[in-house]
């Protein structure tokens, strides 16, 4: 660094860095350590390593195991140093983020004032992905990495690869928000107060993924709150309908096919019944038949 005049605190900092990954993971370079494996074994130790994490955020508890399993294929492990911004205010929302290590703060656009506190097991930034947002996906606000901090990301694209093949997940998840959403309608708003969370951003109009989704009013906008629950309960409505209507349609196709198989077992009793006649009593009826005619 220093041949290619590398400016020293940018030095301290790339040392720093490489000492607090040598001392976790052990490894400079994780992802090209297990390169080498099976597909199959990589899938095995991110399930046994990961899957733990995500069942302690708040939001994909109590979901399908097929569920959790496919998303925790899909998370991207990203470090960040003390000072880094994961996000900042008015930025695009396409991805969110797991706190797997390490301490965030949601800070205002002075840098300065620490309006909420994250640590492991917090979420921010669902709502942006999950499509439920009105302000076009832009983050309401910045967070800051305040030592070494281990995240986890997930893209919306993997998240809605993965929801088209589980639609209950859809759902519930869809639901957690909406009740969260009229929580925070009713939160009361501190100005200068700090709080720390251990699962989601609840003050400054952070709210549910406030910084991650940016697409969450601020609690002061109550108009704009009611219509964004509005619009959630509609569409909560339209997807049950949709499932409603699949279940119904499943449950006619199984009763058609118990229908169908019960009509070929009474063709196969009577093609039995009928080939187990004495051919000799067969015969004699055949004879009979032919006297009576003549």
């Amino acid at each position: 660094m220093r041949m290619r005049r590398v400016p020293n605190h940018l030095q301290v900092k790339v040392i720093k860095w490489f000492d607090y990954l040598w001392l976790t993971q052990k490894c400079s370079d994780e992802e090209r350590a297990v390169s080498c494996l099976p597909d199959k074994l990589k899938a095995e130790i991110a399930i046994n390593v990961h899957l733990d994490t995500l069942k302690r955020v708040e939001i994909f508890q109590n979901t399908e195991a097929g569920f959790l399993c496919e998303l925790v294929l899909r998370l991207r492990p990203v470090l960040f140093s003390p000072g880094d911004y994961i996000c900042r205010k008015g930025e695009v929302g396409k991805e969110m983020y797991i706190v797997n290590r390490g301490r965030l703060q949601v800070v205002a656009d002075n840098g300065k004032t620490v309006m909420a506190s994250l640590k492991a097991g917090s979420y921010f930034g669902e709502i942006s992905i999950l499509n439920m947002g009105t302000a076009g996906n832009r983050r309401t606000a910045s967070v800051r990495s305040v030592g070494y901090s281990d995240l986890f990301v997930l893209s919306k694209k993997d998240m809605w690869d993965v929801l088209k093949e589980y639609p209950a997940a859809r759902v519930r998840l869809e639901s957690i928000a909406v009740k969260r959403l009229e929580k925070y309608k009713k939160a009361p708003l501190e100005k200068g107060h700090i709080c720390d969370s251990s699962s989601q951003l609840e003050c400054y109009g952070a709210g549910v993924g406030g910084a991650g989704g940016g697409t969450t009013p601020l609690l002061g906008s109550h108009e704009v709150l009611e219509d964004e629950i509005k619009r959630l309960r509609e569409r909560l409505h339209t997807v049950e309908s949709e499932n409603q209507a699949l279940n119904t349609k499943l449950s006619q196709q199984q009763w058609d096919l118990e229908n169908r198989l019960a009509e070929i077992e009474m063709q196969i009793c009577g093609v039995s019944s009928t080939s187990s006649v004495d051919p000799e009593n067969e015969t004699e009826e055949l004879e009979r038949n032919r006297e009576s005619i003549i």
